[in-house]
């Protein structure tokens, strides 16, 4: 059972890392240094090692554990940047940037699954798959 869930924690980020990519690289209108490079190197290391999950490769947990380390520091570092901007937003414009502050908290609401909770799981089960209970 923890091998196959190992397997769709494989797809999904095979799935996760070619979507992270091409929003990275192809979707965003504005290219800055620091965004590229965080979010090729996430897309990078979930594609590694949703290959290496769904190959079976000995290497497979260790990548497993990286990739949901990675997504998550990305996850926190994106959360944070969005939350600041809706405190800044509200702080600079007041009732004017309530719009904006809306918008924003609603894309925290819809990120924090895949940026927090999807790595704290799938770091969990491969703990848990160490452990071999």
């Amino acid at each position: 059972m923890l091998k196959d869930l190992s397997r769709i924690f494989g797809a999904v980020n095979l799935a996760y890392g070619v979507a992270l990519g091409v929003i990275i690289l192809e979707v965003l209108p504005a290219r800055h240094m620091v965004v590229d490079v965080l979010g090729t190197v996430s897309s990078l290391v979930l594609l590694a090692s949703g290959l290496a999950l769904l190959a079976r490769a000995p290497w497979a947990r260790r990548a497993g554990q990286a990739a949901a380390g990675v997504l998550l520091a990305f996850g926190m570092i994106v959360l944070v940047g969005i939350i600041l901007s809706i405190g800044f937003l509200h702080g600079i414009y007041g009732a004017v940037g309530e719009g904006g502050t809306a918008v924003l908290s609603l894309l925290v609401a819809l990120l924090v699954p895949y940026l927090l909770v999807l790595p704290i799981v799938e770091l969990a089960h491969f703990r848990r798959l160490a452990s071999g209970t």
